[in-house]
């Protein structure tokens, strides 16, 4: 079974996409969604309603995480993005081991990888190039 789903991290607006075709209509015309794909709606932070999704799934993809938006001032970020996303993929990963699932791929945010001052500029960034967490509260207290 595929199992798609819409995530609300609790840093980001609402979302309005499950039913929306523009957004999602091209997922419903894969090879045999009709029988194989299911779309929901979840708070990544809500244990309960992500092992309710991913029962009887082989195969989850991770792909979210809370992402900030530009020009909107974020009063505690460590708590609203890092606490948030760390709990958020512990909740995918738990659930995917109480559900058996046999394969989960986690796709991380280029954030993960992009405020490291010390990362060389002219060679693809690696597990050396991790953002520096001193940096980015040193640019943050700039702003």
């Amino acid at each position: 079974m595929f199992l798609f789903i819409i995530i609300k991290a609790s840093s980001e607006p609402p979302l309005k996409t499950v039913g929306n075709e523009e957004k999602n209509g091209h997922l419903k015309k894969l090879e045999n969604a009709t029988e194989n794909l299911k779309l929901f709606k979840i708070d990544m932070l809500e244990y309960e309603g992500l092992c309710s999704a991913i029962a009887g799934c082989t195969s989850v993809i991770h792909l979210t995480s809370p992402t900030p938006f530009e020009h909107i001032p974020i009063p505690n970020p460590e708590v609203e993005f890092v606490e948030s996303a760390i709990k958020g993929t512990r909740n995918v990963l738990n659930a995917c081991l109480k559900a058996k699932v046999k394969k989960v791929v986690v796709v991380s945010s280029v954030a993960a990888v992009m405020v490291n001052p010390n990362c060389p500029k002219d060679q693809p960034m690696d597990e050396n190039c991790w953002s520096d967490p001193e940096f980015c509260k040193q640019l943050e207290a700039s702003i």
